[in-house]
């Protein structure tokens, strides 16, 4: 039953928008990097078959961006690594690459297309490349480490973006709860009881632009973050910068700023509080074989890949 104050022209739209496939509404912007566990892909296919938990996100198409890396001292995020690095992420990009071209029909690899960017850029320009290329309304934005944990629809996010005029809707990995509870205990801002119940879940309104699994409008998203009075600077994590700005402007006056930025982290069933997706350091990942060798056991989130 919708509202009496929805009027009919965007109650008509509303309508057409819930039943466009997910899949043209949606491109996923997967960012990837030099880590010591590559040539091997299995990481990144680890985090690509967790999208089966999440309904209709494999039917979309996804843009593989790999930020480009230097040969030098360890230095990660400046896209310096050792030279055996280098030569090993253009092999793990190879095996990604024949990945798609042998795909199945049916694979989200079919609808794949990994793009090496020529220099580095730093996770951030490395989204906005991905934007630029984008021609979908909306955005889900993920790291090549941060699997999905549990089951859950998409569409919710969708349904309540459209209809509440969100930019950002963070899929919540455990450190996005901390943020909520610091809001309240170090700020005195109860954010949960700003929340807005949509469904069976809702959405708890956040003051930090994380750079972690997000779904956002890809037009806003260059004005805001690329174009805005604090555009990011070439080589910076989101996080690092604009983020920081953001939160200021929010703790200092929630009211007239939170309708500029608008970001929430979805909450699927408002009875339960956990998060969506875990962090599986890339940076320090060892595969499967590896970590039997040492003794250990499998990394968490399914059968590793051989």
């Amino acid at each position: 039953m919708w509202p009496e104050e929805v009027p009919p022209s965007k109650k008509m739209r509303l309508e057409e928008l819930s039943s466009t496939p997910v899949s043209e509404r949606v491109t996923i912007l997967m960012v990837t990097s030099p880590i010591l566990s590559h040539p091997s892909t299995e990481l990144m296919e680890r985090v690509v078959s967790s999208f089966s938990l999440v309904s209709s996100l494999s039917s979309c198409n996804m843009l593989l961006l790999a930020d480009g890396a230097k040969c030098g001292k360890f230095r990660p995020k400046r896209g310096m690594v050792p030279t055996d690095m280098v030569t090993n992420y253009s092999m793990y990009l190879d095996k990604l690459e024949e990945l798609v071209e042998n795909a199945e029909t049916d694979s989200i690899w079919s609808r794949t297309k990994v793009i090496r960017m020529s220099e580095h850029l730093g996770f951030g320009h490395v989204v906005l490349h991905g934007l630029k290329l984008a021609t979908t309304e909306y955005v889900m934005v993920l790291q090549h480490d941060h699997p999905f944990s549990i089951k859950f629809s998409i569409n919710p996010v969708m349904e309540f973006m459209d209809s509440n005029k969100a930019n950002y809707v963070s899929l919540p990995i455990s450190t996005v709860w901390r943020h909520v509870n610091r809001c309240s205990s170090m700020h005195q801002i109860d954010l949960r009881a700003k929340a807005v119940t949509f469904g069976r879940g809702r959405f708890i309104p956040i003051l930090f632009w994380y750079d972690g699994t997000h779904v956002a409008r890809r037009d806003t998203y260059i004005k805001l973050v690329f174009e805005g009075e604090q555009a990011l600077p070439l080589g910076h994590f989101i996080e690092d910068t604009f983020s920081q700005w953001v939160m200021g402007l929010l703790r200092e006056d929630y009211e007239k700023w939170f309708p500029v930025f608008s970001m929430f982290m979805f909450q699927p069933d408002e009875e339960k509080e956990e998060a969506l997706i875990f962090h599986l350091d890339g940076r320090n990942y060892r595969t499967d074989g590896e970590r039997r060798e040492l003794g250990w056991g499998d990394n968490p989130g399914g059968a590793g890949v051989t």
